[in-house]
């Protein structure tokens, strides 16, 4: 475990909308890489549709039902922002700074929020 010593949120997040909904930790102490602890690469195109991708969290199972007692993880197709706003959100709340990711009941669930979103 890491302290975190400073949050530096996107200069154009806007938390009403959620766009630019990241933020950069800095640590207190360097992180020491391992077999098991290892740097993420950063995407070469800026349009993952079409890819898979793997969320992991310690979110509900389902709506509403219990948390889990060990870390999920889950496959999902990563989808265009037509198809995603042809779903069940309002097409409103999905915007272009945004990504849309699942297929039917596998998907990320509520307490999810923050985890990982690891793309093929």
């Amino acid at each position: 475990m890491r302290a975190v010593i400073r949050v530096i949120r996107h200069r154009n997040f806007d938390p009403d909308s959620f766009n630019h909904d990241i933020a950069i930790l800095r640590l207190r102490k360097p992180v020491e890489f391992t077999k098991q602890i290892r740097p993420i690469c950063l995407p070469k195109t800026l349009d993952p549709s079409g890819k898979t991708g793997t969320v992991i969290g310690w979110g509900r199972t389902s709506e509403g039902g219990m948390l889990p007692h060990i870390v999920q993880e889950v496959d999902v197709p990563i989808l265009t922002l037509a198809q995603c706003r042809a779903m069940k959100y309002r097409a409103s709340r999905i915007t272009t700074y945004m990504l849309c990711a699942g297929k039917g009941s596998q998907d990320s669930c509520q307490g999810d929020s923050g985890g990982p979103l690891l793309l093929h």
